[in-house]
């Protein structure tokens, strides 16, 4: 009986694991299977046009690779979860706001300065990662996003004004922040 559930529990808990592709080319072929697409590392000036074709594409890890924006395409993606650290974004590409089921957006470590009100459009989002970027204001829409459940704003300059207007603004989400800064 114990052979059973074990072989029971290793076939479910197999079934259950994805393979993350690491690389476009070990997905060529393979399409259908790809769920999750991490790239960290890789240099791309644009995202590459293969991803197009991968229709059930859920997590997309795109870090340290030099993206200064991404193409209209994207929406027509499943993404839950975008994870985009450490490239080169000045702003949060408007497809971004497209994404309907998006979940988690991690968009820490670029040059982004402003959030557009569209983002009351993720409606899905729970998590919102903004860590050091450069962002000055938050939009009311950010309380419109009723799922929304943690901003990380860690190591952006914001005084003790600014952080209680934030937390009065959402004070139903967990805000992260860094101590306030001796700034204006």
């Amino acid at each position: 009986m114990k052979l059973i559930l074990l072989v029971l529990l290793f076939i479910c808990s197999n079934a259950s694991s994805q393979e993350v592709f690491r690389d476009i080319e070990s997905a060529v072929g393979r399409e259908e299977e790809v769920i999750e697409l991490d790239l960290k590392g890789k240099r791309y000036a644009k995202l590459p046009e293969e991803i197009k074709a991968y229709k059930n594409l859920k997590v997309l890890k795109i870090r340290r690779a030099g993206i200064t924006d991404l193409p209209d395409w994207l929406d027509k993606l499943p993404l839950q979860k975008v994870i985009l650290t450490r490239n080169k974004l000045n702003h949060i590409p408007n497809v971004i706001y497209r994404l309907k089921g998006l979940r988690i957006l991690d968009l820490g470590h670029n040059n982004i300065a402003l959030i557009e009100p569209e983002i009351r459009g993720l409606q899905e989002l729970e998590e919102l990662n903004l860590w050091a970027n450069l962002i000055y204001e938050f939009p009311p829409e950010l309380s419109e996003i009723a799922s929304l459940k943690s901003i990380n704003l860690r190591s952006i300059d914001l005084n003790r004004h600014e952080q209680a207007e934030l937390k009065e603004m959402l004070p139903d989400i967990d805000l992260i922040m860094s101590p306030p800064c001796n700034c204006n």
